[in-house]
């Protein structure tokens, strides 16, 4: 009896090891089918943020740099690896002022101004001062749930140029480039407003 107590013991725990292999066996495929598709949507996270048309940057609760993509870099005439996760906003910015020659001002502008004194909670967007090289850059800055933000860069240089032209050719001849009516009544009204 002691044999087969022994022998029903074995086989029992047989069965079990086995049947732990198998749930093994069949939550690794899980894990690794789970994996799998992961990956895939990280691949995916990146061709999209990586192929937008704005730069974007994403900054965690502490003002911290955690994600941002190719076009942000490529707005600012970034070199690789100037920038990386875990940068204050402050530094991110000074890096982008150091790569295009632009003074100190700039930064402080933009960022002392605008973006830390709206506070975090809440939306907003504006322009920043023209960078050294005339383009123009269009800033949202969009609060997180979590207590980050989101801040979208927007090169808005040509939508400004021709807004130039077209405010030019409203007050100006088109053959010679000479003040029209519309310019001097408008100087001539804003005199008499002055005056009066």
């Amino acid at each position: 009896t002691e044999a087969a107590l022994a022998g029903s013991s074995a086989f029992v725990l047989i069965l079990l090891g086995l049947g732990v292999y198998f749930i093994m066996r069949r939550l690794s495929k899980k894990m690794d089918a789970q994996q799998s598709e992961l990956e895939s949507l990280n691949l995916q996270f990146g061709a999209a943020l990586n192929n937008m048309s704005q730069g974007l940057c994403l900054f965690d609760e502490h003002s911290r740099l955690t994600i941002f993509n190719r076009r942000f870099s490529q707005l600012f005439g970034l070199p690789e690896a100037s920038i990386q996760p875990g940068m204050t906003l402050v530094e991110v910015m000074q890096c982008c002022a150091k790569a295009n020659g632009a003074p100190r001002e700039i930064i402080d502008k933009i960022y002392r101004d605008r973006t830390l004194d709206i506070g975090r909670c809440q939306p907003a967007q504006y322009e920043a001062p023209p960078m050294p090289d005339g383009r123009v850059i269009a800033i949202s800055h969009e609060p997180i749930a979590s207590g980050g933000f989101v801040h979208t860069y927007t090169d808005i240089t040509s939508q400004r140029r021709s807004e130039a032209q077209i405010a030019f050719m409203a007050n100006h001849d088109s053959l010679t480039g000479l003040a029209n009516r519309n310019l001097f009544r408008g100087r001539l009204d804003h005199a008499l407003a002055q005056t009066g």
